[in-house]
């Protein structure tokens, strides 16, 4: 069988979609290993700092303080209400 008959039965539709079909699957390829390679650097950098987690850190702190700060607010005026309330009575 000669390589040539072979290609002389393919239609133009045919030639067309597959050419298609193979930039498809040579993009989504690509896509990938950009994704992959994109992904794979960013878990590098975040492994190479050392102070990785302290901005965390440090937020979970200042909310923990401001959260105490509002509850000791709180408490301070459901005594002074109280104390108020008592003089009415």
């Amino acid at each position: 069988m000669n390589p040539a008959d072979t290609l002389s039965d393919w239609n133009a539709g045919t030639t067309r979609r597959a050419n298609t079909m193979f930039h498809l699957a040579a993009t989504l390829h690509t896509l990938g290993i950009t994704t992959a390679t994109r992904a794979q650097d960013h878990l590098t950098e975040l492994k190479s700092t050392g102070d990785r987690g302290s901005v965390t850190l440090e937020q979970v702190m200042i909310s923990l303080g401001l959260f105490v700060l509002a509850l000791a607010v709180v408490a301070g005026i459901t005594v002074a209400v109280k104390s108020r309330l008592a003089l009415i009575n």
